[in-house]
């Protein structure tokens, strides 16, 4: 089914990770980096990242990626969560904020 999606979807938005976080907004709990390049959004935090795509999406679309992560021996190498929020809206701001008290979300909410 799947496929068959793809197939007759146009792509709307698209990030190869390889130009920067310009079409990302990046929130960090406590300290860390995230970088996209070289085809990789990376993601290396002690604590939590929220990583908003800033264009706004509409009408039926699929979202897909792969993630990959980490635990091996570096400092914040660790298998934890991996939440996702989609047609979520900080009702507090226009400008991108990380705390999710006010986030106003439609259908699924998270998966981890």
């Amino acid at each position: 089914m799947l496929e068959h999606v793809r197939n007759l979807a146009r792509r709307i938005a698209h990030d190869d990770f390889r130009h920067g976080l310009g079409k990302w907004a990046v929130g960090l709990e406590s300290g860390g980096s995230v970088n996209a390049e070289r085809g990789v959004l990376d993601i290396d935090v002690p604590g939590g990242a929220t990583v908003w795509f800033r264009e706004r999406l509409h009408g039926p679309y699929v979202l897909e990626y792969t993630a990959t992560p980490v635990s091996a021996d570096g400092a914040n190498d660790r298998v934890s969560g991996l939440n996702n929020f989609w047609n979520a809206t900080d009702v507090r701001s226009p400008v991108v904020e990380q705390r999710p008290a006010g986030l106003r979300l439609h259908g699924p909410g998270a998966v981890h």
